[in-house]
């Protein structure tokens, strides 16, 4: 499994594809189809991380591959290895010299309070580890540490603090109107945790389509209102496992994600590095319409690891895919 970048530092399995449903990595497919299919992400959103004490947004650079959900890579072949690993790197190498051609046209920067104006300044491809966030560093430091593409205010001035956001093409910027999407009011339960749970009528239906038991509920974000709703779900566990779920809820009612599980050490799910049972939180950064689908862009934090994804609802069903998965290097 170390030939497969994987979306967390814990043993997620969740399976990605594309924003069409179609997985890149599909063995079954020609290499030069598969490397075609990553020149289509021109326009794909970028991971930006605001600099704490300048107006300087940073990219880290680095290429997610999907994952095949036809794919058994528990029985692979060394040759089967292989050929997914020279595939993934040749996407790997197109990717980059996307960003390389088309890093000046990434413009505008959209957050939840709307968009806002950046410009290009400079590119770090030759130094640094790719998929890294190098938090605290400076200068030459950075460049040691971090592959980025280094954007800024055109304010000038900082306006964020520390924040993370998407950008996004001038192109992408006209053809995907924006939703608006809200932060979550605080509640807490019995354990003193912030959350708003799924409503109880809606658990009793989640509970009846998995034939699994609901532990807790949080919700992450809302967007235009209350048209969708997005929540984390954890289930009881069963042995040696715990699971979880993405849900969105809507105005047509539940739409479910794929259900994904962990192993259970000392009776705490090993979702991700230095967590203690939850799952890492999950929130909707952006969300925007093409008048095609809508799209939720969502940010996944965890003490080692930032990702960026997006997820899309088709045929009543949550598709995930992950575009930007980073180990978080903080000096």
């Amino acid at each position: 499994m170390a030939m497969i970048v994987l979306a967390s530092c814990g043993d997620k399995n969740a399976k990605n594809s594309t924003s069409n449903g179609e997985s890149i990595d599909s063995l079954k497919g020609d290499a030069e189809a598969a490397v075609q299919k990553a020149s289509e992400f021109a326009d794909q959103p970028l991971l930006v991380i605001s600099d704490y004490e300048t107006p300087d947004w940073y990219a880290p650079i680095g290429y997610q591959s999907s994952e095949d959900p036809n794919a058994d890579y528990a029985n692979f072949t060394e040759e089967q290895w292989k050929e997914l690993a020279e595939r993934q790197e040749k996407e790997k190498s197109v990717f980059f010299e996307m960003l390389k051609k088309h890093m000046e046209e990434y413009t505008v920067l959209r957050k939840s309070d709307g968009d806002k104006k950046v410009s290009f300044v400079s590119a770090n491809f030759d130094k640094g580890q790719e998929n890294t966030i190098a938090m605290g560093w400076q200068g030459a430091e950075r460049d040691e540490h971090m592959k980025y593409l280094r954007y800024r205010n055109e304010s000038g001035v900082n306006e964020d603090g520390w924040d993370m956001a998407i950008l996004v093409t001038e192109k992408y910027a006209k053809t995907h109107k924006p939703l608006k999407v809200e932060g979550v009011g605080i509640t807490y339960d019995e354990d003193g945790e912030q959350v708003v749970p799924l409503p109880p009528y809606q658990v009793e239906e989640l509970e009846k389509i998995t034939g699994k038991k609901v532990k807790k509920s949080r919700l992450n974000s809302k967007i235009e209102e209350d048209m969708y709703q997005f929540y984390t779900v954890m289930f009881e566990n069963e042995g040696d496992k715990a699971y979880a779920m993405q849900v969105f809820l809507s105005r047509k009612g539940l739409h479910l994600g794929k259900m994904e599980s962990t192993d259970v050490d000392g009776g705490e799910a090993m979702w991700a590095v230095d967590m203690e049972g939850d799952y890492p939180y999950q929130s909707i950064i952006s969300a925007d319409d093409d008048g095609k689908n809508v799209t939720f862009w969502y940010i996944e934090t965890a003490p080692e690891h930032i990702d960026m994804g997006s997820f899309r609802i088709v045929n009543d069903e949550v598709e995930q895919r992950t575009y930007s998965s980073n180990y978080v290097w903080v000096n």
